[in-house]
């Protein structure tokens, strides 16, 4: 009996397969990706999820070119206090 569920379950995503056009398979991946809330691992210690202007400034800040110009500036700012 069983067996049969998931014969039927398969026979039914394969209909499903055909009637999609081959045009219409990113849209469909797009608007499931829409639907699903986003994945939050829960391992560890909980995690909030973060805005896009946090992710923004948090990239900003780990980027190297950044971190360069900050230690120049830094370091030209105690180069100046010590005279």
């Amino acid at each position: 009996m069983a067996d049969s569920g998931a014969r039927d379950e398969r026979q039914n995503f394969v209909s499903n397969v055909e009637q999609l056009p081959l045009s219409g398979i990113i849209p469909a991946i797009e608007e499931a990706r829409r639907q699903r809330p986003p994945f939050v691992p829960s391992v560890g210690l909980p995690n909030v999820i973060r805005t896009p202007q946090e992710l923004m400034v948090e990239r900003v800040m780990e980027n190297c070119a950044f971190k360069s110009v900050l230690a120049g500036v830094v370091g030209m700012k105690n180069f100046h206090s010590m005279k």
